[in-house]
Formats: structure tokens, sequence, C-alpha cells
């Protein structure tokens, strides 16, 4: 008895300094592993010049043409538009299927990587993100159904002037575009230039950013520079649902944070929750780099200034995320040009979270149609959603084959919206897609048609009875066109059967 509890007095003694070591190094362990995204040493902040990894300026165009050479059946590129001074090029580039229908009738995403030039980390996104798209057309599910089934607009820059500074390694806070807003005849690289996130004509007003050497000068007039027109005009023509920009930080405090449309005080924009939502859905599976957790959604006031993301939603009902990519390192700078380990990361995180956001968008979409009573599609018709009008957003309005798009979550009370005086209630109680066509009591008594056959001459039989056939017409700019054969008795339309060519 007396040698057992000897020994047991022996381990008691030995065992308690032997726990703490082990609950001390397990305890270290534990926390390596939930601060690794802390570690990061100085090696791994701002690299400048730019790492290898990075596209250079002249880099942008060979990179397009390189994702068309993949999969040149999906691809499609043009340019949209060039710089104020420079006249540099501003590309885009669209993924989308067209066999599995014309544009018009899939809904538009757009991914926008870079407005200021000292955030080069987006144009790498945009390139990753599309490789990632096409590399894994038919064989990923998700993936190929998307492709099918809408547009996926990407623009890698509509900076190219500051963007060939930066990336040139001449100057790497280089922010703005290189006009002469001091207009003394001279360009001074650290002050002249428009902050073109701050040029568009949505609250400009606002902005009291005017002394032009500031680095968020927001220029002399609203979209008074080349590269905001040209989006301004691009917005206009597409109509986008949905819409990411991916900016960086230059001093860290706003790093890894998603931003949206808007919180000014009291005022929220009308689709605030349907914007919260989807930035929530972004943000938990984006995790942070520099600090613990996942991005953060910004849910305080917002800025009242010519921002692209405002402009966009106010004027389109475009569903906008500004994504603060990079980091803030322990000396309180921004980290916007990482290494390619760090670059690599970053991409392959976002993509990833890119997604699973679709994923989320895609189960809550309405596609509606607008046709009249012989299913003509109605063109520019105005939808008035009662629940979510604001003075200073647009109403949504009709593509010329009469569809509109909107982001619609699940609620157990009826959806309203008014269609030429016309209401209609819908009911959506679950997370799935829905189609919906809206019939309008009206009649199109002359048939929209953009070219005319036939040499533009009527066609008119009267045996057996009298029939008039309008000049035949086709619409659409694919491969495979509709050609529309009308009846029409009097000026009312009594019959058009759609006729399919190929090839003419």
């Amino acid at each position: 008895m007396s040698k057992r509890a000897d020994k047991l007095i022996y381990s008691g003694n030995r065992a308690k300094p032997v726990r703490q070591f082990l609950l001390t190094l397990l305890f270290l362990f534990g926390a390596i592993l939930v601060n690794q995204n802390l570690l990061l040493n100085a090696a791994e902040l701002n690299k400048y010049p730019l790492d290898t990894l990075y596209h250079r300026s002249d880099e942008i165009l060979p990179a397009i043409r390189k994702l068309a050479d993949l999969q040149p059946d999906l691809v499609t590129w043009e340019i949209i538009g060039e710089s104020s001074n420079e006249k540099l090029p501003i590309y885009t580039f669209r993924i989308s299927n067209p066999r599995t229908g014309p544009e018009e009738i899939k809904p538009s995403l757009l991914f926008h990587g870079q407005h200021h030039s000292e955030e080069p980390i987006g144009v790498e996104i945009i390139f990753y993100l599309s490789n990632h798209f096409l590399a894994e057309y038919g064989k990923d599910r998700f993936i190929t159904y998307l492709i099918d089934n809408y547009n996926l607009w990407f623009i890698p820059t509509i900076n190219p002037e500051g963007f060939r500074i930066v990336s040139s390694g001449k100057n790497r806070l280089k922010r703005k575009n290189n006009t002469d807003t001091n207009m003394n005849g001279i360009f001074e690289m650290n002050k002249d230039g428009v902050d073109l996130n701050r040029n568009y004509p949505f609250n400009w007003e606002d902005d009291d950013n005017s002394d032009p050497e500031t680095p968020y000068f927001k220029g002399h007039e609203p979209a008074s520079q080349d590269e905001v027109r040209t989006m301004v005009d691009f917005y206009a023509a597409r109509r986008f649902q949905l819409a990411f920009f991916y900016h960086s930080s230059i001093s860290g405090s706003y790093s890894e944070r998603i931003f949206f449309p808007w919180r000014w005080g009291e005022d929220l924009s009308p689709d605030y929750e349907e914007m919260l939502h989807l930035s929530t859905t972004l943000a938990g599976n984006l995790p942070r780099l520099y600090s613990r957790g996942n991005y953060v959604v910004h849910q305080f006031n917002t800025s009242r200034v010519g921002f692209a993301r405002d402009y966009i939603y106010s004027q389109y009902g475009t569903l906008a995320m500004l994504i603060e990519v990079g980091g803030n390192s322990p000396y309180g700078e921004g980290v916007v040009s990482p290494p390619n380990s760090v670059l690599t990361r970053i991409k392959r995180d976002h993509t990833q979270a890119m997604i699973r956001l679709l994923q989320e968008y895609d189960k809550n979409l309405l596609i509606g149609r607008v046709i009249d009573l012989y299913e003509f599609p109605i063109a520019d018709q105005e939808i008035i959603l009662l629940d979510k009008h604001h003075p200073l957003k647009e109403n949504l309005r009709t593509n010329q084959r009469g569809y509109f798009f909107y982001y619609l979550m699940p609620s157990e009370s009826p959806f309203n919206l008014t269609i030429a005086d016309q209401e209609f209630s819908l009911f959506k109680d679950e997370d799935r897609k829905i189609e919906y066509t809206f019939y309008i009591e009206t009649e199109t008594e002359i048939p929209f048609f953009k070219k005319k056959l036939n040499d533009g001459e009527a066609i008119i039989m009267t045996n057996p009875v009298f029939q008039y056939f309008p000049a035949l017409s086709v619409e659409g700019d694919n491969e495979t066109e509709a050609v529309y054969l009308s009846i029409m008795e009097g000026v009312k339309i009594r019959y058009r059967q759609e006729i399919k060519l190929n090839d003419g």
C-alpha cells in the first residue's frame, strides 16, 4: 500500500509539469493552425515591380486571344472604347454558348477587374476565373450549365493608361488615369489624373474631392473621362443583372471587405436585403489571408459619390458588389501586389467562392417575358416592382425580345408587379429558378423587324382567300436566324410563322 501510494505521488508530481508542457505545445500548435493566415512574412507582402504571374499592359490582348483560341465557340471579344489621353484600347470578352440561344434570352453577368491602376489583383482574378470556366466546360456540371445559360462578360481594366505605368514598374502607387487635370500642360504622374471610380454621373455632385492633384479627384464634371463614358454606354447596351468590381485598398483600411449599394443613413437601397444575402454568401466562402475568419460584409454607411456600383444599380437594377481584395500588413499599408505564392491562393479562393455564389444566385432567379395577345415580344416595356421602388432607381425594362431578369428571394407573401397598367402577383416559396410569361392586353399592328428581305416587296395572295404577307423580314445576328412571315387582314396580324434559317 505504501509503495503504491509513493508511485501515485511520484507520478502526480511529474505529470503536472509534463501535462502543462504538452498543453502549451498543443495550444501553440492550435494557434498556428488557427492563425496560419496571419503568419505571412515580410516576403509575402507587397512585391514591386510586380511578380512574374502578373500580366503586363502589352499582355492583355494576347491573354484574351489565348482564351478565344482555347474555346473559339464560346469566347468573343471586342474593343468597346479607348482611354482619354493615349487612346489605348479598352477590351471586353464574353463567354457564352451561342448554340443554346441568343444573348437576349439569357441573363448577363459582369466581372470587372480594375478601375484603379494600383490594384492589379483584380486583373489577375478576371483571367484566372475566365480560364477556369473554360477549362471546366463540359467537365463540371454547374460551370457547363452556367456558360450554356448565361452571358459572362469580363473586363480586365478600364484604366489602361495607369495600368501601363504600374505594370511596367514605373510607379507602384499610380491610381488615376493620365488626364492633365491641373491644366499646366505637363503630365505629372503623382498629381494629374481622374479617379475613374468617382467620375460616374450619379451622386457625382455630392463628392467633395475637387482638388485635381489629390489621388481621389472626381473630375471637373461627371463622366468627363472617355473611360467612364465607355462604361456608361456598355452598361446601357447590356443591362447586367449582376456585377462584381474588384478593388484593393491601398491603405489597408477596407481590405478583405465587400460593399454594395447603398446605405445613406436610414436610406437603404430597395434591394438591400437581396444584395446583403448575396454578399454574405460570397463572404462566407472567402477566407481572409491577413486576419482571422472570412471576408467582412460592410453594413454601415457608404459614401455618396460617383461610384460605378451605385451608378449601374440606379440605372439598371444591377445587383453590384465591390470586393476589396488584398490585405492589411502589420506595417499599416494595404497589400495590393503580393508575390506569386499569395496571388495564386487569392485567385483560387475567389474563383471557388464565386462559383458558390453563382449557384445561390441562379436558384433564386426570375426569368420573365412580356408578350402581347398575338405572342409578339414587347420590347422596352417598363416593369414596376411595387415593393422595390426608389426615386433614385430606374425601373426595369424588357430587352428586344421582351425578356427581363430579376433576383427574387423566397417569401410567404406574394410579389407584386405592374406591366402596362396590368397588375400581376407572383408566388415564390422555395429556392428554385422560375420562369413566367406575362400576357399584355394589347395588339401589335406592325411587327418590328431589323432587316428587309425580298427587296422589301409584299406578297399578295387572292386565292382561295385574301391574304396579305408583308415583306419578309429577319431578326437576329447569329448564324441561325429567324424569318417571321406575318399574315395580316387590314391592320391586324392574324398569324405569324417563324421559319428558321441556317447560313442564309
